[in-house]
């Protein structure tokens, strides 16, 4: 999918009162965002879509497609004491459903005891370089 001179990497359906804010937080990671609504004049409860592409950086984010056989994944801003990223370990086999193609969980331990999932909702935090 092109527009103008950008190569769109995702995009996401939110809530027009939902979208300031997250494209707020994309920004901060560093992410360029674009709507395709402006939303100032949008109802809040319309559906507007945002444009993400990923930030210069050089690092590849986790998606569903170049996940399979990587061990460990790195955060993009949470820091260790030692300034080192946060690390996750794989902790089982990713979960993917038939009904709904786009959507993931990948099983991850940190730390001792602390395990969670990385989803498509999160993904966009972690890189596995």
């Amino acid at each position: 999918m092109k527009t103008e001179k950008n190569l769109i990497q995702s995009e996401r359906f939110l809530f027009a009162s939902d979208a300031k804010s997250f494209q707020r937080k994309m920004r901060r990671l560093g992410y360029s965002t674009k709507c395709d609504h402006r939303l100032g004049i949008a109802h809040p409860e319309h559906i507007v879509r945002i444009y993400l592409k990923e930030p210069k950086r050089g690092l590849i984010f986790v998606t569903k497609d170049n996940q399979e056989g990587v061990r460990m994944f790195y955060h993009i801003s949470c820091k260790n004491k030692d300034k080192t990223p946060v690390r996750a370990r794989r902790n089982g086999k990713t979960k993917t459903w038939k009904t709904r193609p786009n959507d993931f969980k990948i099983p991850v331990k940190y730390g001792l005891r602390d395990c969670f999932y990385i989803t498509q909702d999160n993904c966009h935090e972690w890189t596995i370089n």
